[in-house]
């Protein structure tokens, strides 16, 4: 018995296999990671560029004088923001006049979930006089790819657990 132990002690068939299975686990949950980050960084992205065309439509006057109501500014950006599938259901966009740019609101933002079944939220929405500062915040929910608790991420989240997007500039009238 004592010999066929140490036969067993020095065979080293399966030994890749036994590291395979171990690392294979850590290998997958990076690589999912790394798509998760990479995707939601596109998503902030898209997101960014749509609000700020937004603000260079409100503050070059086309919407002035209640030319564009929140509903059709909230459709604008959607189409300029390609990677949310149900956008339009999950904006919400707040648009009022400030003092100076030293006086953006401090306050969270007004987010819409389509999956919370509960009374949504109601933003101010001005698009401002002429020479007028205006502040302009949008928050939109998306989901994850991976049904994960996105990977330790400290990330705002709805109470259906999904992501929400902030995005706030601020921008004086022509």
């Amino acid at each position: 018995m004592l010999r066929n132990m140490r036969r067993w002690r020095k065979d080293e068939d399966g030994s890749t296999t036994v590291e395979f299975v171990l690392a294979l686990p850590l290998f997958f949950t990076l690589l999912m990671a790394i798509f998760e980050l990479s995707y939601l960084v596109l998503k902030i992205v898209t997101f960014d560029d749509a609000v700020a065309q937004a603000s260079r439509f409100i503050y070059t006057g086309a919407a002035q004088g209640g030319a564009i109501t929140a509903p059709q500014l909230e459709g604008f950006i959607c189409e300029n923001a390609p990677f949310f599938t149900d956008c339009e259901e999950n904006i919400m966009v707040e648009a009022r006049p400030i003092a100076d740019f030293g006086a953006t609101p401090t306050d969270n933002a007004s987010c819409r979930d389509s999956a919370d079944t509960g009374l949504q939220p109601a933003a101010a929405f001005s698009a401002g006089g002429s020479n007028e500062i205006m502040f302009l915040r949008v928050c939109v929910t998306t989901d994850t790819v991976f049904p994960l608790d996105s990977f330790g991420l400290d990330i705002d989240r709805t109470p259906s657990g999904r992501i929400q997007l902030v995005s706030q500039t601020a921008f004086t009238n022509e």
